[in-house]
């Protein structure tokens, strides 16, 4: 099986218990994919710019989430390095040239970095890339990268809410009348 990248959200949502997404169960979801992923031995390559994005937000405590990452099997830090420089420099003048003077909202930074990510994501043979980020997903898309959302992951078995099986019983209104009648009862007597 091909692997899948994730981006510095996603890491943040796994990692820090106070990290949270506007989507129902983010947390479980995520926990879900990588147990997944690990039973189909498949890798989860965390693209280097990703682990520098999170790390940057969470501060001090940082060396405790590397060794979290470096301790399971099925993820993969990769680094920007010469073969991801080649895709990028050609990812660069065949698909993105067109689109760099057109996008003069986003911060330029910002675009370099995503770029690096997705040419990490397709030296290391990515079909996906689990972001949150929709410009990041947009640019994968662009690079046949399929870009697939938390809310897109199915919610495990042991987060779902089980249906609840009750006896069947009177109704309320049955019962309203009921024990009305028995208060008279006791009145009258």
């Amino acid at each position: 099986m091909r692997p899948i990248a994730i981006d510095a959200t996603t890491l943040s949502v796994m990692l820090n218990p106070k990290s949270r997404l506007p989507v129902d169960y983010a947390r479980e979801r995520i926990t879900g994919f990588i147990a997944r992923a690990e039973k189909e031995r498949r890798r989860l390559i965390i693209p280097a710019p990703a682990v520098a994005e999170l790390l940057t937000a969470i501060g001090p405590t940082s060396a405790d989430y590397i060794r979290v990452i470096n301790r399971k099997a099925v993820f993969e830090v990769r680094a920007f390095d010469e073969v991801a420089a080649v895709e990028l420099a050609f990812l660069n003048r065949d698909v993105f040239a067109s689109l760099d003077k057109k996008n003069k909202l986003e911060r330029w930074q910002k675009i370099k970095v995503d770029r690096q990510i997705i040419a990490i994501a397709r030296v290391a043979d990515c079909e996906q890339i689990l972001t949150e980020d929709e410009a990041l997903g947009n640019r994968a898309r662009l690079c046949e990268i399929e870009p697939l959302r938390v809310a897109d992951l199915p919610i495990p078995e042991t987060a779902k809410q089980h249906e609840l099986r009750l006896e069947e019983h009177e109704e309320i209104a049955d019962l309203d009348q009921q024990g009305m009648e028995d208060e008279s009862d006791a009145d009258g007597k």
